[in-house]
């Protein structure tokens, strides 16, 4: 019944974030920007967060290291997985969502209690970049979206996400990004066919 009601809310929150990408343009910069033309305020079912693009923070993240650990509460959900496997970086192919070449990467709250972003921390303005949700519940499977004017390959794409309060540190991820599933597959099977299941 627990993996239904997900399935159904991850349901809802991607027909919101595809409503959500019909009304955005490709182009990263957004005419909300409140500080400057790099900074995004948020305002969604009463929470507040900041995108903000060129960050030096994301720009000086360090790459993508096999098997390290962090004590975070989000992970990315294997999208190359049925189940809700977490990964520590991604292979995600790129699709048109109502003619917007958009990636979608799914987090997956692993923590025991609510999690509230802060803000997201993006190192370029290739992208526009909506939440699914500001809030994830206990065990809530949700998507970060990026959207583009036009799908590429690129390899260890780092991004930030800040939370509110002090329990948590910031949190980078690492994704791949693929023109289509085709070379996402490809790329999934070389990375992942040394390791044990």
């Amino acid at each position: 019944m627990k993996r239904i009601s997900l399935i159904i809310s991850t349901g809802i929150l991607l027909a919101m974030n595809m409503a959500l990408t019909s009304s955005c343009s490709s182009a990263a910069k957004n005419d909300n920007s409140d500080e400057d033309s790099l900074t995004v305020k948020v305002e969604e079912r009463g929470y507040e967060y900041s995108i903000f693009y060129d960050s030096k923070n994301a720009q000086n993240a360090l790459p993508y290291k096999k098997g390290e650990k962090y004590d975070s509460p989000l992970s990315i959900k294997d999208c190359h997985s049925r189940g809700l496997e977490e990964t520590d970086i991604d292979d995600v192919w790129g699709m048109k969502m109502n003619g917007v070449p958009t990636y979608s990467v799914m987090l997956i709250n692993t923590a025991n209690d609510s999690i509230v972003i802060e803000s997201i921390e993006l190192p370029d303005t290739r992208f526009k970049v909506s939440l699914g949700t500001p809030v994830y519940q206990k065990g809530m499977l949700a998507p970060v979206t990026f959207l583009t004017d036009s799908l590429a390959n690129i390899n260890d794409y780092r991004f930030i996400i800040n939370y509110k309060g002090d329990k948590y540190p910031p949190q980078t991820f690492h994704v791949n990004f693929y023109r289509d599933k085709a070379s996402a597959d490809k790329a999934y099977e070389e990375r992942t066919s040394g390791e044990v299941e």
